[in-house]
């Protein structure tokens, strides 16, 4: 295989079509002058000769083409290429990559509404930003302790997680700067000009004054003001993506918060009715295509009425706040919990045989019949009722077998309470 090589632009064949233009009319003006023959016979000629001077025009410009000079495969190898040169760094180009760089990764985080997600997708925004550098991210968790959750480049030599009163930076507010020697002991002096010494920046991610994590930045001290890096440009990115990175996941918080105002309750920290109806709707469709069952249990404390009648409706509010933080420790991981009605709480079982449910709900009766709690130096408490609904042998639907739970719970109830019972008999719901 051969690959042309020339230097010369290549021109449009002028004189070629010129020429096949003239032959053409002369035939055209040929034809018209056989006045004797047929006009069949005369777009017949037209016809022939137009597609004989086509072909006559393709070769030769095919053949003057094939005679330009070429080169072969072993002697393209020897012609330099663009790649093989040694171009000094444009600045305006270095400056147009970075500001590419900045969009995609900000319109990347405007994008993504999960962290693990957007710390897949970023490493080449973050090389192009930080070159030579390496970039660890720290969030925090609810129990004050910053966990890695991305790291990238091979000067990384951060902790998976740490304190956030072992850190500095988060302990003033402010970025810290320092230096990591070979022996890993840190010091204030940046001015070291051992390779193996690693400039360090700890930025807070902060908004509005809520700490949320840690953005770490290693740079080799040696590689300093070599090829356009700077330690001023690394801080100035560092602190312009920490803050991006604040915004961002201040809006995952404030999503997360949205999201479980919708599906929990506020007071109990329970899942909501609404949550609970369409979990049945979505367990429902897997126990029919799996064959499989579904258990309600619904729970009623007796006494509620009485002590709402009696110390108000603060007193009611702390029992089923009581209720409610004590009930997902007597059910299975995989249970559900939730807040029915005011006073009422419902436990979905998926999967679970009628064994399995029967003993769950004796457990949540035992347990939570000896709640004692104080309110105001008085002390409440309450036994409760607890119904058990079974699909498929109470109902098929799940209006249906909610219905049966609360028919079990009243039934409970009519037995004088503090007991597990079934619906009764005979009343089957399938609506």
């Amino acid at each position: 295989m051969q690959y042309m090589q020339t230097n010369e632009p290549r021109r449009f064949p002028w004189i070629p079509l010129l020429a096949w233009i003239l032959l053409f009319v002369l035939v055209v003006f040929s034809a018209s002058l056989q006045s004797k023959a047929d006009l069949n016979l005369r777009l017949g000629m037209i016809l022939f000769w137009g597609i004989a001077l086509t072909a006559f025009l393709t070769v030769w410009l095919f053949r003057r083409q094939s005679s330009s000079p070429a080169i072969a495969d072993d002697e393209l190898s020897s012609v330099p290429r663009a790649s093989d040169v040694s171009v000094p760094a444009d600045p305006n180009w270095v400056a147009a990559l970075e500001r590419e760089a900045w969009f995609e990764l900000l319109q990347t985080m405007g994008e993504e509404s999960k962290l693990d997600r957007l710390i897949r997708i970023v490493p080449p925004q973050i090389q192009q930003l930080f070159p030579e550098s390496s970039v660890g991210i720290y969030v925090r968790d609810a129990q004050e302790t910053l966990n890695l959750y991305f790291k990238y480049g091979d000067h990384f030599v951060g902790p998976a997680s740490l304190l956030m009163s072992e850190c500095e930076a988060m302990s003033r507010g402010q970025m810290v700067e320092e230096a990591v020697g070979p022996d890993g002991l840190h010091c204030a002096c940046t001015h070291h000009t051992d390779p193996q010494t690693l400039f360090v920046a700890c930025i807070p991610i902060i908004t509005d004054d809520h700490y949320l994590g840690l953005l770490s930045l290693y740079h080799p001290l040696g590689r300093l003001d070599v090829a356009g890096v700077s330690r001023t440009g690394i801080l100035q990115k560092g602190q312009t993506f920490a803050s991006a990175l604040g915004l961002y996941l201040q809006t995952l918080k404030l999503k997360e918060m949205l999201d479980q105002q919708v599906i929990r309750d506020p007071w109990t920290g329970l899942f909501n009715r609404r949550y609970m109806e369409e979990t049945l709707f979505r367990e429902f469709a897997e126990a029919a295509r799996r064959r499989t069952t579904i258990g309600v249990i619904m729970v009623y404390p007796d006494q509620i009425n009485e002590i709402r009648t009696t110390y108000g409706a603060k007193a009611s509010d702390q029992i089923i706040w009581e209720i409610g933080q004590r009930l997902p420790r007597y059910i299975r991981t995989e249970d559900i919990p939730c807040r029915h009605d005011e006073d009422m709480f419902c436990v979905i079982l998926p999967g679970a045989a009628f064994e399995i449910i029967l003993q769950r709900a004796e457990k949540v009766r035992m347990e939570l019949g000896g709640l004692n709690i104080l309110f105001h130096s008085q002390p409440l408490s309450t036994t409760v009722s607890v119904g058990v609904a079974m699909f498929p042998q109470h109902s098929t639907t799940v209006h249906g077998l909610v219905a049966m739970a609360e028919m079990a719970v009243r039934n409970s109830q009519r037995q004088g309470g503090n007991r597990v019972a079934l619906p009764p008999q005979g009343n089957a719901v399938n609506w």
